[in-house]
């Protein structure tokens, strides 16, 4: 039995031969508590029908993906621009405490110069002019679509 989102506005569900509305409702209105988009719950049951009655059914499906989605990763495709700027040994310190909040830093290099490479979410080629001086200017180099935890549920 599954039940899917999709953006804000395709929901859909399948009960898959069980009772109507025990299996594929309970795991929808799941998924609509917890506030996810694009995502899909399969729930496979192996024990349980008559024994456990339209209600247990309603519970299990329930509880199953509440349950899962308690360790469950969430995720999210981000925008991120990508950047490189080298610059002098003496602002190393200074790049790299005006800028751990704001990019990710993902390759130093230490050659002549040092040379970041990071991915921002807006570009910040102002704010990094002012930092030094308008001695260094970051290079773009491409904007990417990134997939970025957003939580562990």
């Amino acid at each position: 039995c599954y039940a899917y989102i999709i953006g804000d506005s395709i929901q859909r569900s399948n009960d898959n031969g069980e009772p109507a509305g025990t299996a594929g409702i309970p795991i929808l209105e799941t998924l609509k508590k917890i506030g996810v988009e694009d995502c899909i719950a399969v729930v496979v049951r192996y024990f349980g029908g008559i024994k456990l009655g339209a209600g247990g059914l309603i519970r299990a499906y329930s509880k199953a993906v509440s349950e899962a989605t308690k360790v469950a990763t969430f995720t999210n495709i981000e925008t991120r621009h990508k950047y490189k700027i080298s610059f002098g040994y003496d602002l190393i310190g200074k790049m790299e405490f005006h800028l751990k909040d704001d990019v990710e830093i993902i390759d130093k290099a230490y050659d002549e110069k040092v040379t970041f490479t990071y991915l921002c979410k807006e570009p910040i080629d102002t704010r990094i002019q002012e930092l030094t001086n308008g001695q260094f200017t970051p290079e773009y180099i491409e904007t990417l679509e990134v997939e970025v935890t957003l939580k562990k549920a």
